[in-house]
């Protein structure tokens, strides 16, 4: 999505006094689902997570309380009690997907019999199992996980009922448009010393001791080689000759920073504002600000604007205001002019940060991990409000380091996650985009280590072998799925053939005795009114099919006259089960030996494909 609000969601008063309607959470998403166990998945809510299922809980109990109060079925309330807007509904994992769910619409999931964590893991979750070293390292034991999720369509479908997926391009507002059409790309040589250090990375991650973690552990190696891939400084090598990725970062902001330094923009009332010149926003998660002295990006990046002649005053820190009063005059100044460079972390400058008037460039420091972060990034600029028709997105890259492996990773993430938005996904079984981070890193590490460009290709390639695995599963799964629709379908038009054959029969008499009053003999009983016809009819069809079950040999039934009758099974357009369905013309003779019906061809059941 281009943009995100407020919270609007906020009660100041107890909850129970209050007469609420509904619920309006924008910029929504709560992760509380950890997929962790083999056979179960672990839920964990925050107090906030809580409390928000409480009140939609309470909200439902309410309108099902009215409905009562009116003399309505408590199913014939509208639960329709929140609404949620956000563009990151999956962050990391398919798994947030339960969460959702359980807010907006927990009846789906009862109905579909995966109201709980466990029912919706066991049936749209598999479990991976791999070979790992025990905890004590003296052994291999084989591990199982959860690592995959299947029945996809029906996952996605679920979703669809009560989402509204609107992209970028849907939005009518006028949107920026990146220059060029794309994003740029600043790649930038490794120094020797770090190249030399990534490959000790790739000895560390096969000789650390595993009794040891405190020591050193796959997590710590990884950190450190996205570290020194940010800047050689945070892995206490020696300072980069050329400025490094600061030095690099600092030269783009001042190009864009002379190239608009004179742009007049309009202030909330419409008018040119008395301070001209854009802002460029600066996003890193890696090296943040610390009180404890060491050094950090951020102060790179200052000290390389200052030493090319930009205001000191100009470049600010979110997190030297850690206050929401304090923020949010940050925030005017950015909007009025005063800050030219403002840098922040995702967590810190992502949701509910509204400084776009005059957004004229945007800068990924370092990766991110999730595409949700990437996003919520560059909806700081690509946002409803921004004064600039075009606008820029620096992504820095290091040669041979991390962060190749990393935009990759990202990426690869981001089109998944787009497919689940848009439905656009034909695979029944998708690796989990957030499992075996660990396996993931060790590979990277190697990868990047070894500096040979095939070991990189290598790590691209086997996710492609994955995903073209699931689409030739999911290919043949579809073509077994259509021979079994055909094969129901032919007995269906069978079936269907036979009783109009008979049905065809049948018009003529029916035709021939419409216009002559109601007469009908049911076991020597003459009627000529059909409501008191009807029940012995019924009677008489039910006792002419338990006899047809239990003896096939058609017995006669005296002088009566034989009839055609049809029997229709199967569910009506409504839903619900036919009742046997007579053709008897309006003046006949009818007992019970001569209900003996055909009964057509058994149709065959379609087998749900896993």
């Amino acid at each position: 999505m281009c943009g995100y609000f407020f919270a609007v969601f906020f009660v100041a008063v107890v909850f129970d006094v209050v007469a609420l309607a509904g619920v309006f959470l924008a910029a929504a998403f709560v992760g509380v689902l950890a997929v962790t166990l083999p056979q179960r998945l672990l839920l964990e809510r925050g107090e906030q997570a809580e409390d928000l299922a409480l009140k939609l809980e309470a909200l439902r109990e309410r309108r099902r309380d009215a409905a009562s109060a009116a003399g309505h079925t408590p199913d014939a309330s509208v639960e329709r009690v929140a609404t949620f807007a956000t563009g990151t509904t999956v962050a990391n994992s398919l798994g947030e997907m339960w969460v959702m769910q359980s807010y907006l619409r927990p009846d789906l999931l009862e109905a579909a019999g995966v109201g709980g964590i466990d029912a919706w893991g066991a049936t749209f979750t598999g479990t991976v199992s791999t070979i790992e070293m025990n905890a004590s390292g003296s052994k291999l034991k084989p591990v199982t996980r959860i690592g995959r999720f299947v029945n996809v369509p029906e996952l996605v479908t679920m979703s669809s009922v009560y989402t509204d997926v609107v992209t970028r391009d849907d939005v009518p507002a006028a949107l920026p448009t990146l220059v060029g059409g794309q994003r740029q790309v600043l790649s930038m040589p490794a120094d020797q010393e770090v190249r030399d250090f990534i490959v000790d990375l790739a000895w560390r991650a096969e000789n650390f001791d595993p009794k040891r973690p405190d020591m050193d552990n796959i997590l710590k190696v990884t950190s450190d080689g996205r570290n020194v891939s940010l800047d050689p400084r945070l892995g206490n090598l020696a300072a980069p000759l050329n400025g490094g990725r600061a030095g690099t970062v600092a030269e783009q902001i001042m190009r864009i920073h002379h190239a608009n330094e004179d742009t007049v923009y309009r202030d909330d009332a419409g008018a040119p504002a008395p301070i001209r010149g854009a802002l460029q926003i600066v996003f890193c998660d890696r090296a943040t600000p610390n009180k404890d002295g060491r050094w950090s990006i951020y102060d790179g990046v200052r000290d390389e604007l200052v030493a090319r002649e930009m205001d000191p005053a100009a470049v600010r820190f979110v997190h030297d205001y850690p206050k929401a009063g304090e923020k949010a005059q940050l925030f005017a100044d950015c909007r009025n002019g005063r800050v030219s460079v403002l840098l922040g972390s995702t967590e810190k400058m992502g949701t509910g940060t509204n400084i776009q008037d005059r957004a004229i460039a945007l800068h990924h420091l370092d990766v991110p991990w999730r595409p949700a972060d990437l996003e919520q990034r560059e909806g700081r600029l690509i946002r409803q409000g921004n004064q600039n028709p075009e606008v820029e997105i620096c992504n820095y890259v290091t040669e041979a380091t991390f962060d190749t492996v990393m935009w990759q990773t990202v990426e690869r993430k981001a089109r998944f996650i787009a497919q689940i938005k848009t439905g656009d996904l034909d695979a029944r079984t998708a690796e989990d985009i957030g499992s075996d981070e660990l396996g993931n890193a060790a590979a990277a590490t190697k990868a990047v280590a070894t500096g040979d460009p095939r070991y990189l290709q290598q790590v691209q390639l086997d996710d492609d072998v994955k995903w073209l695995t699931a689409l030739k599963h999911a290919y043949g799964d579809a073509q077994a799925r259509h021979r079994s629709e055909q094969r129901t379908y032919s007995s269906e038009v069978a079936a269907t053939t036979e009783q109009r054959e008979t049905l065809d029969a049948a018009l003529p008499k029916i035709r021939a005795t419409a216009e002559a009053p109601f007469a009908i003999t049911i076991n020597d009983h003459h009627y000529t009114d059909r409501a008191e016809a009807a029940p012995a009819l019924v009677q008489a069809a039910c006792s002419a099919s338990c006899e047809s079950r239990t003896s096939p040999t058609e017995r006669p039934g005296g002088a009566a006259r034989t009839m055609p009758a049809t029997v229709r099974k199967g569910p009506s357009p409504s839903g619900r089960a036919r009742v046997p369905c007579m053709v008897i013309p309006s003046s006949s003779q009818v007992t019970s030996a001569e209900l003996v019906m055909r009964r057509p061809p058994r149709r065959e059941r379609a087998v749900p494909l896993r």
